[in-house]
């Protein structure tokens, strides 16, 4: 993980630095002392480095941990279902208060944490089929789902 890597760099140009100074008194050239201040100041900025790249990612970290807790309660409104005769999505459950317009979202996107709004794109009778299907795509990763051809997230055919 990052952050422990960050942290670890911080915590040993900290010491490094604390090591310089503890040796500082007994240094006896105003060249040796200089050097020694110069080097503390290296040290001490490269801990400070380290730590605000540490904070970078643990802030990083409690943002994904709301979005993720947000993620939670927001896909208990959903249940997977099918429709038509080999399609699956993710439709709001019956029993949620207050629903959104109709709607359908993309189970790939929905598996991967993300809410992604099936949209009509047409019909199309493809080879081998008995009628029109209807064609909805998801437009973040462009999966397509053939449904009945009047089937809608308001009336599916199950």
């Amino acid at each position: 993980m990052v952050t422990m890597v960050e942290f670890k760099a911080a915590y040993d140009a900290t010491k490094a630095a604390f090591q310089i100074a503890e040796g500082y008194s007994s240094l006896k050239s105003e060249a040796a002392k200089n050097a020694a201040i110069v080097d503390i100041q290296r040290h001490v900025v490269e801990s400070q480095r380290g730590l605000s790249a540490a904070m970078d990612e643990i802030n990083a970290l409690k943002q994904e941990i709301v979005r993720l807790k947000d993620w939670s309660g927001e896909k208990e409104r959903y249940e997977l279902k099918g429709i038509g005769s080999r399609a699956i999505v993710y439709a709001e459950k019956p029993t949620v208060e207050n629903p959104k317009a109709p709607h359908w979202l993309c189970q790939q996107c929905f598996d991967d944490t993300h809410k992604s709004v099936l949209q009509f794109s047409g019909t199309v009778q493809p080879a081998g089929a008995y009628g029109i299907m209807g064609v909805w795509k998801c437009s973040r990763c462009k999966a397509e789902v053939l449904t009945g051809r009047n089937a809608t997230p308001d009336k599916s055919e199950s």
